[in-house]
Order: C-alpha cells, then sequence, then structure tokens
C-alpha cells in the first residue's frame, strides 16, 4: 500500500504521536524529579533518627510522634514484607556505613517508609513520616492532559473525514462520472467546499448535454446539405468548378466524421467496450477506411493481440497510418508490434515543433501544402483514444524516420496489455 506523504490524516497521527510521546516524556522527567525529591526526604529524614540514636533511651513515643514520627511494636509482619529502599551514593559517609553494615536499615512497605535500627542494645523500627503521594497526582495529570488530546485528536480526525469522500467523489468526477454528490448539510468550510464542487458540477453537466445536443443537432444539420450536394453534384457535368465543389463537399464531410469522433471520445461517460482482439484485424479495418494498397503498409504481424474498443482504437490506427502515409517521403508506413507496444514508422524530416502541440486539437504546425489538407484534429483523436486505453503516444525521430508509438502508461499500470495469442 502506498503512503501519501503529504496526506494531511498522515501529518495528523504523526503530529498525534509527537505530542504524546513529547508528553510522556515531560512527564517521566517530573516523574523521576518527584521521585529523587522524594528520595532527598527519606534520607535527610533518616538522618534526623540518627541523631536521636544516641539518645533513644530518653525518647519517648509521645515525642517521636510530635516529631511525625512512630514506634512500630510488631516488627516482625513488617520486616517480613518489606523491601529496602534503594540509597543514593552521594550520602555522608556515617550514613552510608551505617546502611552498609545494616545499623540502618530504610525500608517500604506499600506507600510506607520504615527506618529499621539494629544496634546491639535498641531494635527500634518507626514509620516515617507521611507525604503527599505526589506520583498519583503526576499520573493523573498526565492521563487527564493525554485524554484531553486524545479528544482533540479524535475531533479534528471526524472533522477532516468529509475530505475523503469528498476526494473520492471527484476522483470519480475526474474519471468520467457526473453522477457525484458531495452535498452536505454541515457548515464547516469543508462541507462548503462539498457544496460549491456540487453546483459546478451541475452547471458543468448541463453545459455538457448542451454541448452534446448542439453539436449532434448541429451535425446532423450538415449532413443532410452535403449529401444533397453530393448527389446533384454527381448529376451534373464534370468541370473544374464540380471538380472544385466536391472537394469542398468531401473535407466538410471529413471535418464533421473527425468532429464526432472527437465528441465520443471526449464526453465525460464515454464507455469502451474492451474486449481482446487481433491487431491484424483491427489495421485491415483501418486500411479499408483509407481505400489503402497492400504495399503502402509494411508489417510482420501476425497474431499479437490487445484488449481495447475496436472501433475507437480503429481511428486511432487509422490516423496514425493516414499521417504516416500523407506525410512520408515514399507514401508509405511500416507497422512493429511487440509486448508492449505498437509503432508507426515512416521516412520523413523530424518534427519541427514540441511533440505536445501536435497533440492539441486544429494544430497543424508550419503552412505547407500536404499539411493544409487535414483539420489538425488527427494526432489530437489518436492522443485521446489511447489515454481512454490506458495508453500514451510517443514520438521521436531516429535515422530519417519518424516513430509514433502507442505504449503502456509509465504513470499508471494499464490493464490492457499487448500480448502474443
Amino acid at each position: 500500500m502506498k503512503i501519501n506523504r503529504h496526506s494531511i490524516f498522515l501529518k495528523l497521527n504523526l503530529l498525534f504521536l509527537i505530542a504524546v510521546f513529547s508528553i510522556s516524556v515531560v512527564f517521566f522527567i517530573f516523574m523521576k524529579i518527584g521521585e529523587k525529591r522524594h528520595l532527598s526526604i527519606i534520607m535527610s529524614d533518616s538522618r534526623q533518627v540518627m541523631r536521636m540514636i544516641r539518645t533513644v533511651n530518653k525518647i519517648d513515643p509521645v515525642m517521636l510522634k510530635e516529631e511525625g514520627y512512630q514506634i512500630i511494636k510488631d516488627k516482625k509482619s513488617i520486616l517480613e514484607k518489606a523491601t529496602p529502599v534503594k540509597y543514593p551514593k552521594n550520602l555522608p559517609p556515617r550514613i552510608k556505613k551505617r546502611l552498609q553494615t545494616k545499623k540502618l536499615q530504610i525500608l517500604k512497605l506499600h506507600s510506607d517508609v520504615y527506618f529499621y535500627i539494629n544496634l546491639p542494645k535498641h531494635q527500634l523500627l518507626i514509620k516515617n513520616r507521611s507525604y503527599p503521594n505526589t506520583f498519583v497526582w503526576i499520573l493523573l495529570s498526565y492521563l487527564a492532559v493525554i485524554s484531553i488530546l486524545l479528544f482533540i485528536y479524535l475531533a479534528l480526525k471526524h472533522a477532516l473525514t468529509p475530505i475523503k469522500k469528498l476526494e473520492e467523489e471527484i476522483k470519480k468526477f475526474g474519471d468520467g462520472a457526473v453522477d457525484v454528490n458531495t452535498k452536505s448539510d454541515k457548515k464547516d468550510e469543508i462541507a462548503a467546499v462539498g457544496n460549491q464542487f456540487y453546483n459546478a458540477v451541475q452547471k458543468i453537466k448541463t453545459l455538457q448535454n448542451t454541448r452534446t445536443l448542439f453539436l449532434r443537432n448541429m451535425m446532423h444539420e450538415l449532413k443532410t446539405p452535403i449529401t444533397k450536394g453530393k448527389l446533384s453534384l454527381a448529376l451534373m457535368k464534370k468541370s473544374p468548378e464540380t471538380l472544385m465543389l466536391g472537394k469542398v463537399f468531401n473535407s466538410l464531410d471529413s471535418l464533421i466524421n473527425e468532429m464526432a469522433d472527437i465528441e465520443h471520445i471526449t464526453t465525460q461517460n464515454v464507455k469502451i467496450g474492451k474486449k481482446k482482439h487481433l491487431l491484424i484485424d483491427i489495421i485491415d479495418h483501418a486500411k479499408e477506411l483509407l481505400y489503402l494498397e497492400n504495399e503502402q503498409l509494411i508489417h510482420k504481424i501476425a497474431d499479437q493481440s490487445i484488449s481495447c474498443d475496436f472501433k475507437l482504437f480503429g481511428i486511432a490506427v487509422k490516423n496514425l497510418i493516414d499521417n504516416g502515409i500523407k506525410y512520408s517521403s515514399d507514401q508509405k508506413v511500416e507497422i512493429k508490434a511487440d509486448a508492449q507496444s505498437i509503432q508507426f514508422i515512416n521516412n520523413a524530416s523530424a518534427l519541427k515543433y514540441d511533440f505536445e502541440h501536435y497533440l492539441e486539437p486544429f494544430y497543424k504546425g508550419a503552412l505547407t501544402e500536404v499539411n493544409q489538407k487535414g483539420f489538425g484534429l488527427g494526432l489530437y483523436i489518436v492522443s485521446e483514444i489511447v489515454k481512454i486505453h490506458g495508453f500514451s503516444l510517443e514520438y521521436k525521430h531516429q535515422n530519417g524516420k519518424n516513430i509514433f508509438t502507442i505504449i503502456e502508461s509509465s504513470q499508471k499500470t494499464a490493464p490492457y496489455n499487448f500480448s502474443q495469442k
């Protein structure tokens, strides 16, 4: 699964993890500081207790209680359960020596601290003074901060979730679907963007339907007088004027056909019927459309096949063959195919301008006698058709030959691979 490193959700997750980690580190430091401070207090109390050892015979429980200490009579049960407190290394030598010789032991049971004084004349177990448990308060503060942070994170994630739906609907619209719905009843900025996009889609849909209806009606209305004109010319005597009118009618007829192809392949809801077809069958279909002689096409294609829409892909092949013959020096085109590509090769000079310009509609390049015969739509139609099929159209000039190649697109995995039968 590919991760989008620019994703807002990825950044939000990373920020949440960084915040949790940072807060955890801060509270861990506070915990360590609290433990160190608590241990320092215990050591200070132990020194005070040891100062009282010399006068222990004069100390009574009331005096100890006033100081906050308590003599424990039932020593055995506590000594069996209590664990030693790890003392720091930087203690006064006298205290450290007594701890090492176990004349003084600092013990802990639950949250209580005890001093066990083990001298030849005295064995006393003294409970230390009580202090507020800072550990509990630090832990509760930590959990409270993490809970607030988690609530903010979940709230932000919930608020941003509609972006994913909006992205999916926009992607569907980009792939050609016009029945997308991004309307929302919410009042935030994401909902406002979704509603504006929905309104824009509806306007585009209306304009597209109007455009399609207009083009189809226009082409239908133009076809009728052109057909009548051709029939009238067929009944008239041949003359330079009738020949010229014939060329005009043929040009208009070709233009309408090409505009019909453009209207079909550029409409956003176009659906192509993808099936496995032999490439040689598509080439033969293109030859019939162009009324070509066999010697004008050079190829050794036998059993290569391609998954495509036969009619649409045939138009692309027809246009590439037609362009190749029209602009070649010998009126011939060579076709080569392998498992990944189809090449259309002709003997001709290199294109004078950037190839991308020739993929624009009505672009003809330099004004020459040959290219003025067309309308500058051939390569544009080819480019649109191969895009629909998941391919790309590439060009190069090599050894005095122009080579136009239909190849699998490098930007996405095309499911319509060229293959051997």
